[in-house]
């Protein structure tokens, strides 16, 4: 196997295990215990060779996936099908769900994406990869220095990436640091 995604099991609402859930039939994972199997999982595809070039992704050398690396790297994309999705900066287009697509509905303006709010979302996806994100890109440089501190993030090159610490608190350092 070249390529593993490893996410954690999101219960979502109108679903069988969500109904469990809520009657008591079973529980939801700790966040403790969550967090030691993602650090488990890296150490063992990496023992392995695998390159952990994105928090939920791993790949051996040469095979991490494009298609995904076009998203994460805020690259157009043109999504194909119903209900499929396109990027063409500074366009957020959706096609119609099934019903309307095979009636030849024409795709759905989703949002303009530009300025402050199109350098967010980079800052965002760029954080989830190995790669990182230009260190002058990010305004907050106080939380920045204090994650680094905390070991949350590191820098390489002029370049800040989480480290594996920091992909566990993700959405909390996104929302210290826009």
């Amino acid at each position: 196997m070249s390529h593993i995604s490893c996410y954690s099991l999101t219960i979502e609402e109108g679903t069988k295990l969500f109904r469990d859930l809520r009657k008591g039939k079973i529980s939801p994972v700790e966040d403790e215990l969550s967090a030691k199997m993602f650090e488990l999982g890296d150490e063992i595809l990496t023992s392995y060779g695998y390159i952990h070039y994105e928090i939920s992704n791993y790949a051996l050398p040469g095979f991490e996936c494009q298609h995904n690396l076009s998203y994460w790297r805020d690259e157009p994309y043109l999504g194909l099908g119903p209900s499929a999705v396109s990027f063409l900066p500074p366009y957020r287009l959706r096609n119609p769900v099934l019903s309307g697509y095979l009636k030849g509905e024409k795709q759905i303006l989703e949002e303009i994406v530009e300025g402050e709010e199109r350098e967010k979302e980079r800052i965002i996806l760029a954080l989830r990869l190995r790669e990182g994100v230009e260190r002058e890109r990010l305004k907050r440089e106080d939380k920045v220095e204090e994650m680094i501190k905390e070991r949350f993030m590191e820098e390489e090159n002029g370049r800040i990436r989480l480290t594996l610490k920091g992909m566990l608190v993700y959405n909390s350092i996104v929302a210290d640091l826009l």
